[in-house]
């Protein structure tokens, strides 16, 4: 589980489990990372997650982290 960006990179070297890619809503979601996950046969699942504060840090809700964990393997 990681916030979309270069935290992301290491699936180059992944092979099976799964990843859930976190975007901050109002910013777009690209498939970069999903595509990747994809080539190296790995679950994929992302969720919008809200932002505040100056930051823009992101909150992830337990529903979502939930979702997750009941769809994974």
């Amino acid at each position: 589980m990681a916030p979309h960006g270069a935290s992301l990179t290491n699936l180059l070297h992944a092979r099976g489990g799964s990843v859930l890619e976190l975007f901050q809503e109002g910013h777009g979601v690209r498939p970069d990372f999903f595509q990747l996950a994809k080539i190296n046969g790995l679950d994929y699942l992302h969720a919008l997650c809200p932002s505040s504060g100056p930051e823009q840090h992101i909150k992830v809700s337990s529903e979502v982290i939930e979702a997750y964990l009941a769809r994974t393997p």
